[in-house]
């Protein structure tokens, strides 16, 4: 069963990987860009799955936020110390 996996990817510098990371994200499944900064994907991954795909292709300072609306999950890299903080606090599904 597909999942509905949501991405948020701010890239700091997205001439140098932009395309790699956008072409990744059309190979995860089914997609909408819903902003240059927000994609939906009908994906079979989970969001710890779509990060881990998109993960290495980010640079120093690139920020990414997954959620898998279908299963309550979030994955993230490039977060702040503090903000993975709080969302391990406060995350619920």
């Amino acid at each position: 069963m597909a999942n509905n996996i949501h991405i948020f990817c701010e890239l700091k510098t997205s001439a140098e990987n932009g395309t790699a990371v956008i072409a990744k994200i059309k190979e995860l499944g089914s997609w909408a860009r819903i902003s240059p900064s927000f994609w939906y994907v009908d994906s079979l991954l989970t969001a710890s799955g779509a990060r881990d795909q998109l993960g290495p292709l980010l640079k120093e300072g690139d920020c990414l936020f997954v959620v898998d609306a279908s299963n309550g999950q979030a994955a993230w890299k490039g977060v702040s110390g503090q903000v993975a903080t709080f969302l391990k606090a406060h995350w619920s599904n």
